[in-house]
């Protein structure tokens, strides 16, 4: 008897251990074309959030969970406490020279990188040995302007515009069709400034990896890899944002 009893502790045990790792049941609606194109310039985010990609905000419906848990993740990431602080940060990521872009290409400017041939960086990169952290951080710096001028990672800060969009609507701030619409502006520049997924995904990783080398006390190169491996993931599945023609033409159509 106390073998069966343990028996079924252990089994509970376990099936509370895997509702707990399974990843949640999206709800809301299935994204539409236009909304599925969207979600693509954020993937990354919704996919570390574990949400679905082919649902409307990822699949997270507005209830008072999500809605406190939105309104958090706004002030302890993002310091945004209000619409008015809300508005500001996305006027700021889609600006001509973004947010961290800004940052990249002033730091570009005082490290004296513009106008490097590719031998010369090489030369002037492995002088830095003392500073991992500083060596990565030119390195992404002159990658990034090299590969897309002054463009460098506005992909990461117009990517995360359309991402903050989402949670202002879950934490109460904005309706739904305003979120929308709005993502959807943004997106239709964001097909302006790059010319395919692939062009985006490469602008966003080089944004990632300047943060994460800029920011970050301490060096997690396993975050970098992650990354990369969500983005790769994503390219090769079926039904993923990446496989629609990056020039469709975004209308609403939900």
């Amino acid at each position: 008897m106390e073998y069966i009893t343990y028996l079924v502790i252990g089994l509970v045990l376990i099936a509370v251990a895997w509702s707990f790792f399974q990843k949640p049941k999206p709800e809301g609606n299935k994204a539409s074309p236009a909304i599925l194109w969207m979600n693509g310039t954020y993937a990354v985010l919704l996919t570390l959030n574990q949400r679905n990609l082919n649902y409307v905000f990822g699949g997270v419906a507005k209830k008072k969970q999500t809605t406190e848990l939105a309104k958090q993740n706004l002030i302890k990431h993002w310091g945004i406490h209000d619409l008015e602080e809300g508005n500001a940060m996305i006027a700021e990521l889609t600006s001509e020279r973004g947010l961290h872009n800004a940052l990249l290409l002033k730091y570009v400017d005082e490290m004296q990188l513009l106008g490097l041939s590719r031998q010369d960086f090489e030369r002037h990169n492995q002088k830095i040995t003392s500073n991992i952290k500083h060596q990565l951080l030119d390195r992404v710096s002159f990658d990034a302007t090299q590969e897309f001028a002054d463009q460098a990672i506005l992909a990461w800060d117009f990517g995360r515009a359309v991402y903050l969009l989402s949670d202002f609507y879950l934490a109460g701030m904005i309706t739904k069709e305003d979120a929308l619409q709005r993502s959807m502006a943004i997106c239709q520049k964001i097909q302006q400034l790059f010319n395919s997924w692939h062009d985006f995904n490469r602008s966003y990783l080089y944004g990632f990896r300047f943060w994460l080398y800029s920011t970050e006390t301490e060096l997690k190169l396993t975050a970098d890899q992650n990354t990369i491996k969500i983005i790769e993931k994503l390219e090769k599945q079926a039904h993923s944002p990446f496989q629609l023609d990056w020039n469709m033409r975004l209308e609403k159509d939900w």
